[in-house]
């Protein structure tokens, strides 16, 4: 009956053990929103977003939205841009801030492949490709979170 518990025992700990070096990442980080720095909610009301086939420098129009940014922290004054859409990286985009006259081309996205659901013990892992790099306004910034910030 003893051998019987430490059985038990040692299973347990080494299901806690085992499970907890696997990670559990979603396999598709998207980019679904856009953060607005030093804006004013009223300025953020009315901002064109529009998506162009991608290197066609910006002419060749694919879909076009109207959208307003939201306050996310007022105490930080956090404004952001939910998107209804995620953001296709084969494509171009221009953002218009109507209001300030500010505009965005965001374009050239580059890509990492990252892993994501892994263990030692578990094959296969799964592979994803995740946004490294991207330029705004022909100027390269680095991560996977669109920042836009007041001209």
């Amino acid at each position: 009956m003893r051998t019987c518990k430490i059985g038990f025992l040692f299973a347990g700990v080494c299901a806690v053990l085992l499970s907890s070096c696997c990670t559990q990442v979603e396999c598709e980080p998207e980019i679904s929103e856009i953060q607005l720095v030093n804006f004013e909610l009223s300025e953020v009301d009315s901002i064109g977003f529009t998506s162009y086939q991608k290197s066609s420098n910006f002419t060749l129009k694919v879909d076009s939205m109207l959208m307003k940014g939201t306050l996310r922290n007022p105490l930080r004054n956090e404004i952001f841009i939910s998107l209804s859409k995620v953001i296709d990286i084969n494509l171009d985009y221009k953002i218009e801030i109507f209001k300030t006259r500010d505009v965005f081309l965001l374009n050239n996205f580059k890509t990492k492949r990252a892993s994501c659901n892994d263990c030692f013990l578990i094959f296969p892992v799964d592979f994803f490709n995740v946004v490294e790099s991207y330029d705004i306004n022909g100027i390269n910034q680095s991560g996977n979170n669109i920042v836009l910030i007041k001209q």
